[in-house]
This record gives structure tokens, sequence and C-alpha cells, in this order.
């Protein structure tokens, strides 16, 4: 398929993302589109009723500010390893906003994961680079006891 044709396709699929508001079970970035990657992500994040747990290596800033499009009363979880930097950027941010909550890896995680609800999301980046190479988010058929039962192990 001709890569004009899979961007077109990537169009119509956010362009449904918009005029519907629900999110397609699986989307492709190519390389560049970091907006498009950002929008969907944030629709994720604001179709949550409970929960938004992200499993990520790599975490920032900029990934609080997408954890701050959550609507009043859904919790946050970030599993993620130690940053010092990270840690202390989190400490002011949870002093104004609705806290996210950290837990650090118990071991090598390779994978990204975005949990929205009961709806796990495998992420083909970490959530601060979607869109910036090729990427993806492809909703799994794994409950999010697995995956975190899993992440304990």
């Amino acid at each position: 398929e001709a890569l004009e044709s899979r961007v077109d396709k990537q169009q119509e699929q956010l362009d449904f993302l918009v005029k519907t508001h629900s999110t397609p079970e699986e989307q492709l970035f190519p390389n560049g589109c970091v907006w498009d990657a950002y929008s969907y992500v944030s629709a994720l994040i604001r179709s949550a009723k409970e929960q938004v747990i992200l499993i990520d290596n790599y975490v920032d800033e900029t990934v609080l500010t997408l954890l701050d499009k959550r609507s009043e009363g859904v919790k946050a979880i970030i599993y993620s390893r130690f940053s010092e930097s990270f840690v202390k950027e989190l400490e002011r941010h949870n002093t104004q906003y609705p806290p996210v909550e950290f837990t650090q890896f118990p071991h090598k995680v390779h994978d990204r994961f975005l949990i929205i609800d009961q709806q796990v999301y495998l992420l083909g980046n970490s959530l601060k680079d979607m869109g910036h190479t090729l990427s993806a988010a492809i909703l799994t058929g794994f409950s999010v006891d697995e995956v975190l039962g899993k992440l304990n192990h």
C-alpha cells in the first residue's frame, strides 16, 4: 500500500475521532505526526472515567501535561524507572494539580502500556515521544490485572 494511501487512511481515522469523540482501537503515526499522536493520546486520556495508568520507562513533564487532561476524579498512576529530576517535577506538579501517583518499576520493562479504565493499549514509543518517529497505539486483549500482575513479578 502506498504511503500516500496510508496517510489518507490515517487522516480518515483522525477525522472520525474528532467527529465522533471515540478513539480507534489502533493507530499508526508516521514520522513527524507529533500533533496527531498527541491528539489521539489526549482523547484516550479524556475518555477515562475511573483511571489512567501509564507504564513507561521514559517519562517527563510532557507526560504530566497529558495526564492533566483527565476528568475530575480520574486517578492517574505512572509506573516508571526512578529519575530524580522527574520525581522533583512530579512533586511540584502535585502541589498545584490533582495528584499523579508514581511507582518505581520492580524490574526492567521494555514495552509501554497506557491503561484507560479497563482497556490496555500497547504503545510503540514512550508517551512523550509518540509521533516523533514511526509509532503505534494498539488496543490489546489483556486485562489490567494481567498486565499489572506481570509487572509485579
